[in-house]
């Protein structure tokens, strides 16, 4: 077998030529990325069942979860890329998934020797190791150096080409740069104390109605439905808001919307940011823990042996040694120790609550959150509510949770007591990933009613004369790039005859106008920011990247969707794995789809959205005590 990293053919002998990152291959040749992700749901089992395991594996007589105990408050363990598993922080883990195919592939076609063609170190000690575990014959072939940019690139990508020392002290100092200011001029809401209940929510900022907010009314955009819903309880709330770097809104503009805010019901609600709890004091404490977490370095090296999936004689150390040391000891390790720091000075300053809600990603700063609310505030009740639009078949950080309730009376460290799920899809894929199923909370999605009642209202209303596609990019430049190649290859050859406008709707967080000025777009466009809702209403077909939940809401109201497939990386769609759904990976499969756009199936009930929101209600009266509905 000749597998190529690179190049587009091979002129020597080969039983088998096979790309390791092409999608688009010749006809007699085979895609490792296709490959994958024909079999990646069965892959999945195996990697996780593999990432729980690796918790348990044993140094020096005690498991690797033990050895990364920190302190006696905290463990690095819930934060290292092996239990977060997600693939947007860690690509490499798709790696492992080509692997895994590479090796099925490489049996089944009774090949007996390897010839790497690529200029990836780490991926060619990982074939040498794994031929000479077979006793089969390897090389790697010559293979052109990747070409180097002119640019000397930003002063992220100089920083990661650092020691991971140099990337984790590099990564303190500019959030010491960012939060000191906040911790300074924090008017903190001193407020006299009051018996009444309370409940405390981390949100994500900013993502919110800027005008409500800007006017004392904090409406966070992730809890939309349910700020109405506490305006009727008897209790008070603090929010906890967790700044994400963004053009919306700055750090001193958060800070002054803080303010607004605390002073329009401060006997019913209390704005706090969480930089205001990271002050110069803690440091050195997070220095500590750092420099402990350091001297793991040499007892961890024994772990590499336990990298490999059960039946599999791949060891796949090599390509995820960068993210599994960054997350012991570069920037990954030290963003954990920072939250933890932050959550646990938060913990011990504001009012004691009977519940606390939060966005659940599992994530580092959300396992932060998880161990400091366990250790110092064990009496409140804890409940995660799904982030994302949807749960995805391949979101594995999603599933980390597998088998860690130690039942619904004392949950595990890692897991809250109730995961509120909004969808049956996603409470179905819950279940079937080992996620203990006596934590599952079925609720309304909060930021979906604006699709109640849409449910088919768009099917058969496009027009019979000159149509407009929309095109709707993600937040992954990769993505974006194989979308607008692909769409740039069929225009070329009569796809777009049908349609009169174009419309780009670009992700916020990830402008196109040096993608689209590298290709040379063959096709003209018109670039909008209105809201999803208007486009689709004068839209007759929506072309997707791939992991946009922008499909999703598309297919609700009846509009024929476009996916692209994952360009050389695990397939994010929510769509992924239903039948029928097929998605786009040359430009030939493009055009036809766009000749005949296709529709997918979604059920009405796919979103849980009752009228007076009973779930969240009932859930609210279980866990904050109350008996207000």
């Amino acid at each position: 077998m000749v597998l190529l990293d690179g190049p587009d053919d091979w002129s020597g002998e080969a039983k088998v030529v096979a790309h390791w990152s092409r999608l688009q291959v010749s006809f007699y040749q085979y895609s490792i990325p296709l490959l994958t992700e024909e079999n990646s749901l069965s892959i999945k089992k195996e990697f996780l069942e593999w990432a729980d395991a690796l918790g348990q594996w044993k140094i020096d007589g005690k498991p690797l979860k033990t050895r990364l105990q920190i302190s006696k408050d905290f463990s690095l363990w819930p934060s290292v890329w092996a239990a977060i598993k997600s693939p947007y922080i860690s690509e490499s883990i798709y790696d492992v998934f080509k692997l895994r195919v590479l090796e099925k592939f490489y049996a089944g076609s009774h090949c007996k020797g390897l010839i790497y063609c690529g200029a990836s170190p780490q991926l060619d000690r990982t074939l040498n190791e794994w031929m000479q575990r077979l006793e089969q014959p390897y090389r790697r072939a010559p293979c052109p150096a990747p070409q180097k940019t002119s640019s000397n690139g930003s002063l992220r990508d100089w920083v990661k080409r650092g020691p991971h020392w140099f990337q984790a002290l590099a990564f303190l100092s500019k959030r010491v740069y960012f939060f000191l200011p906040n911790s300074k001029a924090s008017a903190d809401p001193k407020f006299s104390a009051d018996d009444k209940r309370r409940i405390t929510i981390v949100a994500f900022f900013p993502n919110i109605d800027k005008n409500e907010t800007r006017r004392g009314r904090f409406r966070s955009k992730y809890w939309e439905k349910l700020h109405p819903v506490l305006d009727e309880l008897p209790v008070a709330v603090d929010w906890v808001w967790h700044y994400f770097s963004n053009k919306e809104i700055s750090r001193r503009e958060m800070a002054k919307l803080r303010n607004a805010c605390n002073k329009s019901a401060p006997q019913k609600y209390r704005h706090y940011l969480v930089e205001q709890f990271l002050g110069p004091g803690l440091l050195f404490k997070i220095l500590k823990n750092y420099f402990r977490a350091y001297r793991l370095k040499s007892r961890l090296k024994k772990a590499s042996i336990a990298f490999r999936l059960s039946n599999s004689q791949i060891n796949f150390f090599p390509t995820l040694q960068e993210k599994w040391e960054s997350s012991l000891r570069g920037y990954l390790a030290m963003n954990a120790l920072i939250s933890f720091a932050g959550f646990e000075n938060l913990a011990q300053t504001i009012p004691k609550s009977s519940l606390l809600l939060y966005v659940w990603e599992n994530q580092p700063w959300d396992t932060s959150l998880l161990q400091t609310w366990r250790k110092l505030r064990p009496e409140t009740k804890i409940v995660g509510y799904q982030h994302f639009s949807s749960i995805r078949p391949l979101h594995l950080n999603l599933f980390s949770q597998t088998n860690n309730s130690g039942g619904p009376e004392r949950p595990s460290d890692l897991a809250p007591d109730r995961l509120a799920i909004n969808s049956a899809s996603g409470l179905k894929l819950m279940k079937e990933s080992g996620v203990a199923e006596e934590i599952l909370t079925p609720v309304e999605g909060l930021a979906y009613y604006r699709l109640k009642g849409q449910f088919g209202k768009l099917r058969g209303k496009q027009s019979a004369a000159r149509k407009t596609l929309l095109v709707v990019t993600g937040v992954l430049k990769p993505d974006n790039q194989f979308q607008f190649e692909l769409l740039n290859g069929a225009a070329k050859i009569g796809a777009l005859d049908l349609y009169e406008k174009i419309l780009l709707k670009e992700h916020p967080a990830l402008p196109t106008d040096e993608l689209i000025d590298a290709l040379a777009t063959s096709f003209e466009f018109e670039r909008t920011d209105r809201p999803l809702e208007e486009l689709f209403q004068e839209s007759d077909a929506v072309y997707c990247a791939n992991a946009t939940g922008a499909s999703l809401e598309a297919s609700w109201l009846g509009l024929p969707v476009i996916i692209t497939a994952a360009a050389n990386a695990l397939n994010m769609n929510p769509f992924f794995g239903w039948e029928g759904v097929s998605f786009v990976s040359d430009s030939s499969t493009l055009r036809d789809q766009l000749l005949n756009p296709p529709r997918i199936n979604i059920p009405e009930d796919y979103y849980f959205l009752d009228d007076n929101l009973g779930r969240w209600k009932s859930l609210l009266n279980q866990y904050a005590d109350l008996d207000a509905f």
